[in-house]
């Protein structure tokens, strides 16, 4: 049966915790103190630990800068966002360089931080993408999808599902609040309709697109503006479907 449109809010946020497990980029949620509270398959798989291991450690026991790495949690809750290369001390001892994006989320009364993170090096990354490719979703953990999906419904960096027409599957709510369309109004234009470039590729599908991509896009707007976002997107399988995966934010 495929996937289908999520246009509810709490919907949207299950459609989006699948995909943010199933996607080939390092999806994490940390409490303030920088525990881990949730991590996918991605973010198992570039630190060498187990999810369960993951969930019993903080940031900073995964930095060669651990007091950089506190620093920085600490310094995003104060600005709002934060980015950066930082090294990634994995579960064998070596270190993996990755670029990464922090942003504060509330989820009923706590705070929390949200971070996509992804191989700074594209040989590491080429690597990523392969194994992800071959297991899908199959190390799908559904309460650690439900926690990912309701915390990234609310961050402040935006996050879209598309199929491979470039229909939207799901978003969250900052994709509304940067373009300023509401949910459903997205919904009916689909990603083509509000990303002006790049534009849709020669093929017409999404999924078809090589790799994990990153770089800028201009974005239209519900008041006939433009905006510059940064994104990272990249194809994942969701429930036998190919789907594409967006984070984006903006520049300025």
């Amino acid at each position: 049966m495929g996937v289908r449109r999520r246009e509810s809010g709490w919907e949207s946020e299950r459609l989006i915790g699948g995909a943010i497990e199933a996607a080939p980029i390092a999806f994490t949620v940390l409490a303030e103190d920088g525990r881990y509270l949730a991590a996918n398959g991605a973010a198992s798989r570039f630190s060498g630990y187990s999810r369960g291991e993951l969930l019993g450690l903080r940031s900073a026991d995964l930095s060669a800068a651990p007091a950089r790495t506190t620093d920085a949690i600490e310094s995003v809750f104060r600005t709002g966002s934060g980015a950066g290369v930082r090294q990634l001390l994995r579960a064998d001892g070596s270190i993996l360089r990755v670029q990464y994006r922090l942003a504060p989320a509330q989820l009923g009364p706590d705070r929390l931080m949200v971070a996509a993170w992804w191989p700074a090096d594209a040989e590491d990354e080429a690597g990523a993408e392969e194994e992800m490719a071959e297991e899908g979703a199959a190390a799908d953990s559904a309460a650690q999808a439900r926690i990912l999906g309701l915390a990234f419904q609310r961050a402040p960096i935006a996050v879209t599902v598309s199929d491979r027409a470039g229909n939207y599957l799901a978003l969250n709510d900052r994709a509304c609040e940067i373009t300023g369309y509401s949910r459903a109004e997205l919904f009916e234009l689909g990603a083509f309709g509000v990303v002006v470039s790049p534009g849709p590729p020669p093929t017409g599908d999404l999924t078809l697109l090589p790799g994990i991509r990153s770089g800028e896009a201009e974005v239209r707007c519900r008041d006939g503006s433009t905006k510059t976002v940064a994104f990272r997107a990249a194809t994942t399988i969701l429930a036998k479907q190919k789907v594409r995966i967006g984070v984006w934010w903006e520049t300025g």
